[in-house]
């Protein structure tokens, strides 16, 4: 009885006879290495572009919101304010100055203006003003009895 040994198994024998069936544990620690030291070389970088894309998209939400409340005063003819928290992350947009009631007449009744309310993503903030510079004082709470959580 002759044995014949195909291609796959010749191959295979040779292998185990080399000793050589996997990476070792040093070469696997090489690779590893040099993967966590590329991530920590890249990681300032990719941080930075995200902070850089949060402004962006705080300062495109809040000229979206500008623009548009713009759009509907002037149509209105109503004038409307745009305030926010220095360095926090909430604003609001109110019609008329702010001192007033935010009511408008409109044929022997009143109609509630329409208020936005908005919050900048993520850890994007405000500028912090120095004290006098806020432009306009403490708004009546009147003012923001339509908003969902309204204290």
């Amino acid at each position: 009885m002759t044995l014949r040994c195909t291609q796959a198994q010749r191959v295979s024998r040779s292998l185990r006879t080399s000793g050589r069936w996997a990476f070792t544990l040093f070469e696997m620690l090489v690779v590893l290495s040099l993967i966590v030291a590329a991530v920590a070389i890249s990681m300032p970088h990719v941080l930075r572009l995200a902070d850089s894309q949060r402004l962006k998209q705080g300062a495109e939400l809040v000229r979206i919101k500008l623009t548009s409340t713009r759009v509907y005063a002037i149509e209105n003819g109503m004038p409307y304010q745009f305030r926010f928290e220095p360095d926090g992350q909430n604003y609001c947009i109110l019609p008329g100055d702010g001192l007033n009631d935010a009511s408008a007449p409109s044929g022997g009744g009143s109609v509630r203006l329409p208020l936005v309310a908005g919050q900048l993503p993520g850890k994007t903030k405000f500028d912090k003003l120095p004290i006098g510079r806020t432009g306009g004082g403490v708004i009546p709470e009147t003012q923001f009895t339509s908003f969902p959580n309204a204290h």
